[in-house]
């Protein structure tokens, strides 16, 4: 009865004021949405719009143009789309009408339409049947179908694979990236990744792929999936200040409801970018290091012998000078009764300079082994300090001690082996099993998307066209690649060749793509290399910056 009465005055109340009437009703509905966990298409557009947004802006600002406001209303005079194809695709911007001339529909048209053949034929984006009509409208659909076309384009590149029910979504090979690589994490794995929608709302899955990355940036240990909006909001702001992945979400974006699966793959795609230069960057850590290390044994030891050997010419003619008239007996060469000689010798006549000779001429023999072997130009003393030049001067004084020097030479040769990496038995098992996984059809062999797949589950990313060049090669012409061709391909990539191009292309990986690398981008090696390189390279065009191509050039050269 209570219940009834408050019932009609709730009634009569909303007939006196309709408008507060709905308040209560809409908030209800919303609340029970809420609680329910799902949001409606409103929701979800407006999810999107706020994400790819961010992700415009992001990809606008890299080139230095003015980001947006309103998604749905930027496009209307198709600059803003020339922009964003221009900072994706490296497209040259063709002439535009200036955007203050643009007073009647047509005008803006004839824009839009150079801006779309830049997306649709130069870029090849394949956006659904977007039409100039939709962006000069603001056609909320289908500018948000446009955005995610160009995410799924160029964020998740090469991902998408044909498999026996017809070519899957971008998400799987993304899904199977993501997988791998949080593996093993408590209340992640098990039970596992299995979407871009649920799996995502406690924040733990965010955080095992950057405690993957960089175990110091997050106490995994500590977390508790029950706090499911503080993992996030930790995870968003370490994965933006630590890592420069930008902040595409919020935690509400995740937490709050079933979160929308193209903003969470959009934002996932920032992580697997990241990600995936990781095993390209160790690698050009390492050629580097290892080309400091060698170009630091090479110029201390062609130091050494300059310095040396001058003083031992001058020793020479020296005694030269002394003995002139006399005439130094020869000893038999190759035998330990010749070395027990040599020893007698050294002991009563030459003590020290003998011993010098032998270790100068065996730093050239060093020097000259290591060039070969590791394909450099060999070693050219200073004037008059030539290995011929010390040996015509030393004859003089005992032309047996050359002979047996030029023996030890020879001797040394065999110590001198260059050091190669190689691909372990372990990453060729890899290799492979990667290849048996993305055969899909089971045919032996792996089509151009099958192989961007394959090399995108083992975290390495490439542009369109670099793929379609490397496509082309390891295939060699062919519609398809084999097994072994894969695998050749794949070990060649990660084994060394010490070639001044290998070690030039990791100089340049890791100075992000620039010619010329800063100091703050050698942190990635020690103290020691860092100011050796530092001490060697000239100086760069741009302030700061030093000219590391000059330098592997000349080592080369």
């Amino acid at each position: 009865s209570g219940k009834l009465e408050r019932t009609m005055a709730d009634a009569r109340q909303s007939l006196d004021n309709p408008r507060r009437s709905l308040s209560p009703r809409v908030s209800g509905r919303h609340s029970i949405r809420r609680r329910s966990g799902k949001l409606d298409k409103k929701d979800y557009d407006a999810s999107q719009q706020k994400t790819f947004t961010k992700w415009v802006n992001t990809q606008l600002k890299r080139k230095s143009f003015e980001g947006v406001d309103d998604l749905l209303a930027c496009w209307k005079n198709g600059w803003k789309l020339a922009e964003l194809v221009n900072a994706l695709y490296e497209v040259k911007i063709p002439k535009l009408k200036k955007a203050s001339k643009l007073k009647f529909k047509p005008q803006f048209m004839d824009n839009l339409v150079v801006a779309m053949n830049m997306l649709e034929k130069d870029a090849k984006v394949k956006t659904n049947f977007l039409k100039g009509e939709h962006l000069y409208d603001g056609d909320k659909k289908m500018i948000l179908g446009m955005v995610w076309a160009i995410i799924l384009d160029h964020a998740i590149k090469g991902i998408k694979f044909d498999n026996e029910s017809g070519t899957a979504s971008a998400k799987e090979g993304l899904l199977l990236w993501v997988r791998k690589q949080t593996k093993g994490y408590r209340d992640v794995d098990p039970p596992e990744i299995h979407n871009f929608t649920t799996n995502w709302m406690n924040g733990m899955a965010l955080s095992a792929l950057i405690h993957k990355y960089d175990p110091s940036l997050i106490d995994y240990d500590s977390l508790d999936k029950a706090n499911a909006k503080q993992n996030t909001e930790n995870a968003i702001r370490v994965a933006e200040e630590q890592l420069g992945i930008p902040a595409y979400v919020e935690a509400s974006d995740l937490c709050d409801s079933r979160p929308d699966e193209k903003v969470v793959m959009t934002y996932v795609a920032e992580f697997f970018h990241k990600f995936s230069s990781v095993g390209e960057k160790d690698n050009a850590i390492r050629r580097v290091k290892r080309f400091v290390e060698f170009q630091r044994k090479i110029w201390n030891l062609k130091t050494s012998y300059n310095e040396r050997a001058e003083r031992l010419i001058k020793w020479a003619q020296s005694k030269l000078d002394e003995f002139k008239s006399c005439q130094l007996a020869e000893t038999a060469v190759g035998s330990q009764k010749q070395v027990d000689e040599l020893k007698e010798y050294v002991k009563s006549g030459k003590p020290a300079m003998a011993v010098e000779k032998m270790e100068i001429e065996s730093i050239f023999a060093e020097i000259q082994t290591s060039l070969r072997v590791n394909s450099r130009p060999l070693f050219v003393p200073k004037e008059g300090l030539a290995p011929e030049e010390l040996d015509s001067k030393w004859q003089l004084l005992q032309t047996h001690e050359a002979k047996y020097g030029a023996a030890l030479r020879g001797h040394l040769l065999g110590f001198i082996r260059k050091i190669e990496h190689k691909a372990t038995p372990e990453q060729i098992k890899e290799y492979e099993d990667s290849y048996a996984h993305f055969d899909s059809n089971n045919d032996g062999t792996l089509s151009k998307d099958e192989f961007k797949a394959a090399l995108t589950s083992l975290g390495i990313s490439m542009a369109s066209a670099e793929y379609d060049k490397v496509f082309l090669e390891v295939s060699e012409g062919l519609d398809t690649i084999s097994k072994e061709a894969y695998v050749r391909y794949m070990k060649m990539t990660h084994e060394d060749r010490g070639t001044a191009e290998e070690v030039t292309s990791s100089f340049k990986a890791l100075a992000d793509g620039k010619n010329e690398i800063s100091p703050a981008q050698l942190t990635c090696l020690s103290d020691e290399d860092k100011e050796f390189l530092l001490k060697h390279m000239a100086a760069g065009k741009s302030e700061g910056h030093f000219d590391f191509k000059n330098l592997v050039e000349s080592s080369f050269a």
